[in-house]
């Protein structure tokens, strides 16, 4: 091996690093990251989507569409409203570091497929890194950003 080589293979694994190390943030608090969306906000499995397995089971969703769900970061439960309004809510959360469409376009997509099983699905991206214009594109999907850009990044150009 090469030194560039050894570089490359160096960068790669740290930035492999950096990834976990976000998406393990997102998952110890989520309470901290979502507590402003939701109330008594918690993680739930994948295998406690009862009507999602069940629909997996009995064939009402695609393959393809069950592999998908299975693919999401993390779900994070809790309600929404205060009160008689209240009412349970789940994030269908995709993490990146550096948020592009294609994860807005997946968490919508994955949302999409557990609102029609009946949860009250919001597709989610988090990420540290977002460009404003990626911003806008999120919005016009109708799917919510969690960012936090630390002091030592700044906002990429549009």
């Amino acid at each position: 091996m090469s030194f560039t080589d050894d570089f490359d293979q160096l960068t790669n694994s740290l930035a492999e690093l950096v990834a976990n190390c976000w998406e393990r943030r997102w998952r110890e608090r989520p309470e901290a990251c979502f507590g402003h969306r939701l109330r008594r906000s918690h993680i739930v499995e994948l295998a406690d989507l009862e009507l999602f397995e069940d629909a997996d089971d009995a064939e009402a969703i695609t393959a393809e569409q069950a592999r998908a769900v299975r693919r999401v970061d993390l779900f994070v439960e809790g309600l929404e409203g205060r009160g008689t309004a209240a009412r349970d809510a789940l994030l269908v959360v995709g993490i990146s570091v550096g948020i592009e469409s294609g994860d807005i376009d997946r968490a919508g997509q994955r949302a999409a497929i557990l609102r029609g099983l009946g949860y009250n699905a919001y597709g989610v991206v988090a990420g540290n890194r977002i460009t404003e214009a990626t911003r806008r594109y999120a919005a016009e999907q109708n799917v919510e950003v969690a960012s936090e850009i630390p002091k030592a990044y700044e906002e990429l150009p549009a």
